[in-house]
């Protein structure tokens, strides 16, 4: 019995020397946590957008001529405003985007330096041109650009009338030419997918001429404007 009660005693203290052990034992640690690489989400851009644009023309004629009027022509075309949209892609610093532009009838008057044989009539245009632009770097949200463009333009006549003579001739006639502009300006960006867009155009038209059914027909000779332009483009995204 005495043996039996010396084995207890001896299992008692070992155990209680492993529990005094495990008690100055500092805690365990968690196990180590291995992060995996985040994914990154890069932002699409389509580089696709829409503008739209409103003008304001200072137009110019070179000078006029009739098939029945010898005498040296001058003439006046009224300033005017034009309307215009369109769509474009943007690449880098590039920019192109083809664009048409409207401009309503606007009187034209012409006269002789003999004070006779005088004449008016109205010129519609519509432009459509094709425009490469260079973007020079963004400053605080404003991006200056230059460009041109080239294209075609359709100069249509009416209410053609010869006021020293009762001539009048009410029927349309219309014209093509080569178009081209040379422009420059800037961006602001009001929104995210959203700009304004304020620019100076030099735009060259051609030449417009009246009815062919009237017997003086006049040719206005190299139509162009110095126009200012403001309007919005949007980023399609």
């Amino acid at each position: 019995m005495s043996r039996s009660l010396g084995l207890g005693l001896s299992a008692m203290i070992v155990v209680a020397a492993g529990a005094a052990r495990a008690a100055d034992a500092p805690p365990l640690l968690p196990p180590a946590v291995i992060e995996r690489p985040g994914t990154f989400v890069e932002e699409f851009r389509s580089g696709w957008y829409l503008r739209g644009d409103i003008g304001y023309r200072l137009n110019q004629v070179d000078g006029v001529e009739a098939k029945r009027t010898p005498y040296p022509f001058g003439g006046d075309y009224e300033n005017n405003f034009s309307f215009g949209g369109g769509g474009g892609y943007k690449s880098g610093w590039f920019r192109f985007d083809v664009t048409g532009d409207w401009s309503p009838s606007t009187l034209y008057r012409a006269s002789t330096s003999a004070a006779v044989n005088d004449y008016q009539t109205k010129i519609e245009t519509f432009t459509a041109l094709g425009n490469l632009y260079l973007d020079l770097g963004t400053w605080g949200g404003f991006t200056p650009y230059i460009g041109g463009g080239l294209g075609a333009a359709l100069l249509r006549t009416t209410d053609y009338v010869g006021i020293s003579y009762p001539i009048a001739n009410y029927e349309k006639a219309s014209r093509w030419n080569f178009a081209w502009a040379l422009t420059g300006g800037f961006s602001f960006n009001l929104a995210p997918n959203l700009l304004l867009d304020a620019s100076y155009r030099w735009l060259d038209l051609g030449d417009a001429t009246t009815t062919l059914s009237n017997a003086n027909q006049l040719t206005i000779k190299d139509i162009t404007a110095h126009e200012f332009r403001v309007g919005l483009r949007y980023n399609i995204d």
